[in-house]
């Protein structure tokens, strides 16, 4: 289900106000290692999915890891029209919020009952932030290469 990647080099030419014909996918794959001793219940929401057989996406949901698990591939991503993404460009060169992004939410739980859960909200704009992650984690959630 991995998108095909943008070709090195390449140019490509959209008329900036059509309306759908052609279509762009934002992603990034997200995979979970459980680095606690107990089990961690991850609850995915928003633009997050995982691949079924047949390469369709699909809601992530939830997925429980045991300890030193992996989770499976999951993708924050989502359809662009070349005019939304000609109107997010706009937007940020006039130091506006972006209209169009994709959003998700990762909370994590483990199975005690102490109120504690690790969340992480993630934004994919396709293009540069000026905000950058730095670290290697959040919580019993590291972030992979």
């Amino acid at each position: 289900m991995p998108c095909n990647p943008w070709l090195q080099g390449h140019t490509w030419h959209f008329p900036e106000q059509q309306e759908g014909a052609n279509r762009l996918v934002l992603q990034q794959v997200l995979v979970l290692e459980n680095l606690s001793d107990r089990r961690v219940q991850a609850r995915f929401d928003g633009d997050l999915v995982v691949a079924e057989v047949d390469r369709r996406p699909t809601a992530a949901g939830v997925i429980v890891l045991e300890p030193g698990e992996t989770s499976p591939d999951v993708y924050l991503q989502r359809e662009f029209t070349i005019k939304e993404l000609s109107e997010n460009f706009t937007a940020k060169q006039a130091g506006q919020e972006l209209p169009h992004k994709v959003l998700g939410t990762v909370t994590a739980e483990d199975d005690r009952d102490n109120g504690s859960t690790d969340r992480l909200d993630l934004v994919l704009i396709g293009g540069r932030s000026s905000r950058s992650p730095t670290g290697t984690g959040c919580g019993g959630l590291r972030r992979g290469t």
